[in-house]
């Protein structure tokens, strides 16, 4: 069961953390100014390693519970950040 809870983790729960931090970082740089696209790009890219390392690092992890706290709030806190952006910059 632990590992198919790590496998899951891995697959999912790095996926959605990326997702959210390539989402918030691309909300802040076109908030400060940066064009769409390059912004785009550029969390893109950071968003690939960054998946590459939160994968690994769930893998190997020591505690079950700290990856699910990490990819939970790792999720949650840039989701926010990019819905609040978000909001001020299309109104």
């Amino acid at each position: 069961m632990q590992i198919t809870l790590r496998v899951l983790a891995a697959i999912f729960g790095a996926w959605a953390c990326t997702w959210a931090v390539t989402a918030g970082g691309v909300a802040l740089l076109v908030g400060v100014g940066v064009d769409f696209h390059p912004a785009e790009q550029t969390m893109t890219m950071a968003g690939l390693l960054l998946f590459l390392v939160l994968f690994l690092w769930v893998l190997v992890a020591r505690s079950l519970r700290r990856v699910g706290w990490v990819l939970a709030l790792g999720t949650a806190l840039p989701t926010a950040l990019a819905l609040a952006l978000q909001s001020r910059l299309v109104a």
